[in-house]
């Protein structure tokens, strides 16, 4: 998907939100069955957007086609093994945005195979598309991202340490690597490519 227009805009606004309002509720939901009350403590494990949605975030994801929700704040010294909790409710959110991809990607298939209109089709693409985006970029290994946190269950020492110390600039670094444009291409083009082949449009 190259082309954007205030049409592309207006009809992404649904799947940005169900995409970003999916992801933080995969967390909550996790995190509340490992044992931690946190998330229900802040009314975070339902589906209502004006719960999860971060406006600076979500200006972001509409204009730049990257952005975030407001994090699910956690308590790890509830799971019984709080480094393996981490990283299982860190893997729920993109987790629950491919698993929501699949299914759009189903009813794609399903809709190519019974020819309904091409409109409604590109339209379950564009919702294809950003749910897969999400999932993928929020999987990268930068601070505050969940990839970042699924790093560091892997680290030990040292690294570990200065890692954690990383933390702090990981925003900035982050926002950094979004404005290089041979990131952009790389990030779109992987996404570009896992929607196409999802949705049948490609075949490998």
């Amino acid at each position: 998907m190259t082309g954007f227009s205030l049409k592309t805009l207006i009809l992404s606004l649904p799947w940005i939100v169900l995409g970003l309002v999916f992801h933080e509720f995969c967390h909550a939901l996790v995190a509340s069955r490992l044992g931690d009350p946190t998330p229900g403590q802040e009314g975070r494990l339902t589906l209502n957007p004006l719960v999860h949605i971060d406006l600076i975030g979500f200006l972001a994801l509409v204009f730049l086609r990257v952005g975030w929700a407001k994090p699910v704040r956690i308590n790890p010294r509830y799971y019984k093994n709080p480094m393996k909790g981490m990283l299982q409710v860190s893997l729920a959110g993109p987790g629950g945005n491919f698993l929501l991809a699949l299914f759009f990607a189903i009813i794609i298939r399903a809709m190519i195979y019974f020819n309904v209109s091409s409109w409604y089709i590109s339209y379950m693409d564009l919702g294809l598309w950003y749910t897969i985006m999400l999932g993928f970029f929020n999987l990268i290994p930068i601070p505050p991202l969940d990839g970042a946190k699924v790093l560091r269950f892997f680290m030990r020492g040292q690294i570990a340490y200065y890692f954690d110390r990383f933390e702090t600039y990981g925003v900035f670094v982050l926002l950094l690597l979004l404005l290089f444009n041979p990131f952009q291409e790389a990030l779109f083009t992987i996404v570009n490519l896992s929607s196409s082949i999802l949705a049948g449009h490609m075949i490998l």
